[in-house]
């Protein structure tokens, strides 16, 4: 058995509601658009300059957006083919978390693991007869490698040894009748240039940790920070699921990076009882199937109640607009497609951690 971290867990604590969060109800979000935010996304709102400016600094303006989803979506397209050979749902699963070990033991930052998942499921579904299992083990070490090279700030050096680790990859996957090459330094080397020339020499990929991080920056500058306490909760609780969810799912062009981050922000908008549940549903989906899902999906299996006006959560659902570039049915589809993976992921949360229910719902607010 391979012996490796996991971190995945969700953390249901309470979150300290800060002042900001606590005066919600006061606040205008047509603070930054004088009109009141646009209807209708597919149009640029009219920035002020200092919102322009914000927006540029931190490098989440539309243009950003849209060159990111065209990115995307060029990625993804060549993996659509439904005769490709996906890698064995328990055999990706302990890639991942092999991967997520070996990012924290070379101190690279926590969105790395993200990265990983994204590229290992590309390089995976680009090879038209699967991914070669004898030399998964440099594989999962070459791609941490890679991604190391990239960050600056790593603390460990890069010629450091870790083939010893692959040993223990190797050594599980031959208890599943797969023949695994030696996992050395030259192996890894060269898994290294095949991963390049698989992606295209292409490291920089789109995630979902990447996505929601636009998105959540687009908010606070758009509301002056306004709903910052909101959208800090909001983040850390879509991380710990958005992390479950990959470990069980993988990409796929039909369920881009993009989705999941919007879905996830939708929702926990929802959690954090900014907009009402009903607002998401998606118009296909009943009332009462859409309220059960979601329920299932929360600590203590429980719908939190909007604190907010009708015009106020109106308000918000437009900042949602603006911030993810997708209209209500797209933002209704992508919770249509997502709450199902939550529902499951909160009961994998539960399982692992030895409960069979939770406390009561925690509020931001």
């Amino acid at each position: 058995m391979i012996a490796m971290a996991d971190n995945h867990g969700l953390s249901v604590q309470s979150s300290t509601p800060s002042q900001e969060a606590a005066d919600v109800g006061g606040v205008d979000l047509r603070i930054v658009f004088p009109s009141g935010l646009p209807r209708n996304p597919s149009h640029n709102p009219e920035y002020s300059d200092d919102v322009e400016a914000a927006l540029e600094m931190q490098h989440v303006h539309d243009d950003m957006l849209a060159s990111r989803s065209e990115l995307e979506k060029k990625v993804l397209m060549p993996i659509s083919d439904p005769t490709l050979v996906p890698v064995a749902a328990n055999i990706r699963e302990a890639a991942l978390r092999f991967m997520s070990h070996l990012t924290q033991l070379m101190n690279l930052p926590p969105n790395t693991w993200f990265q990983t998942v994204t590229l290992f499921d590309i390089y995976c579904l680009s090879m038209p007869e699967g991914p070669p299992i004898e030399q998964l083990p440099a594989t999962c070490i070459a791609l941490v490698k890679l991604l190391q090279k990239m960050d600056c700030a790593a603390a460990s050096p890069t010629q450091a040894d870790l083939s010893p680790l692959g040993d223990y990859m190797g050594e599980w996957l031959e208890t599943l009748g797969h023949l695994v090459q030696p996992t050395t330094n030259r192996t890894i080397a060269n898994v290294e240039l095949s991963l390049l020339q698989v992606l295209n020499w292409q490291l920089d990929m789109p995630t979902v940790e990447s996505w929601m991080s636009m998105f959540c920056a687009r908010i606070n500058i758009l509301t002056q920070s306004a709903f910052i306490a909101s959208f800090n909760w909001i983040w850390e609780q879509s991380i710990c699921y958005a992390r479950m969810i990959l470990i069980k799912q993988a990409l796929s062009p039909t369920h881009p990076p993009i989705q999941m981050a919007t879905g996830l922000i939708a929702l926990g908008c929802v959690s954090a009882r900014l907009i009402p549940v009903a607002t998401i549903r998606p118009l296909k989906v009943c009332a009462r199937t859409w309220d059960q899902s979601f329920a299932e999906s929360q600590p203590g299996g429980t719908i939190p109640e909007c604190v907010l006006t009708e015009a106020q959560s109106q308000q918000v659902l437009q900042l949602l607009h603006v911030s993810t570039r997708a209209n209500l049915e797209e933002i209704q589809d992508a919770c249509r497609v997502l709450v199902p993976c939550m529902k499951e992921a909160y009961v994998s949360i539960l399982q692992m951690h030895g409960h069979s229910s939770s406390p009561v719902y925690h509020s931001v607010i």
